[in-house]
């Protein structure tokens, strides 16, 4: 119910109500009414006062809050803008080490090229000027010694014969079994005898 309608209810119940007594409660309460209707008109007024000055409050701190948000960005976006920039220079320099290695790279196999070649013609000269040396040594020990090796024997055996004019002497060792030193002391034997 509305402010008017109570007005007008208690006018009415006033009307109806003719006698003194009652008319003076009902104007007292009409009287109360009222003064409360101002009270509240009042307070409403202030109420939006208040409510006004708040929302001013709040869009000026949000304003405040929007540009502590920027000047956060800007000082975010500059920090990221000098790492990028550090970081393409790091990127810079390790392009730049990866060439000068690809360059080392290149000369080294270069030069690995170069000594190969070297190395083959070393080798074949090698070959040529002691493969007949050695030829000729073996040749010499094996008429001295008059030994005659089994190259198809056991990889773990020493094998083959002592020739000598008047006889045959065949031999099998066992390298496991005997040293080297017993191996070559054997074999003098076996020649001297």
């Amino acid at each position: 119910m509305s402010i008017r309608e109570a007005q007008e209810t208690a006018n009415e119940i006033i009307t109806v109500l003719s006698s003194e007594e009652d008319e003076e409660s009902l104007q007292k309460v009409a009287k109360i009414y009222g003064e409360a209707h101002e009270e509240r008109s009042v307070r409403q007024d202030s109420v939006k006062e208040t409510l006004l000055a708040l929302s001013k409050i709040l869009a000026e701190k949000e304003e405040e809050e929007k540009a502590s948000k920027i000047d956060e960005n800007s000082k975010g976006l500059e920090s990221l803008q000098t790492e990028k920039s550090t970081t393409k220079q790091h990127i810079e320099k390790l392009e730049a080490d990866v060439k000068v290695f690809e360059k080392n790279i290149t000369e080294k196999e270069g030069e690995i090229r170069a000594l190969k070649v070297k190395a083959t013609a070393e080798v074949k000269n090698n070959s040529e000027e002691v493969l007949p040396q050695t030829k000729y040594n073996f040749s010499l020990y094996s008429n001295v010694s008059h030994i005659r090796w089994d190259y198809e024997c056991d990889e773990d055996q020493v094998k083959g014969f002592v020739a000598s004019l008047n006889d045959v002497k065949p031999f099998c060792l066992s390298k496991s079994e005997k040293s080297n030193y017993d191996i070559a002391n054997y074999l003098w034997d076996l020649m001297e005898a």
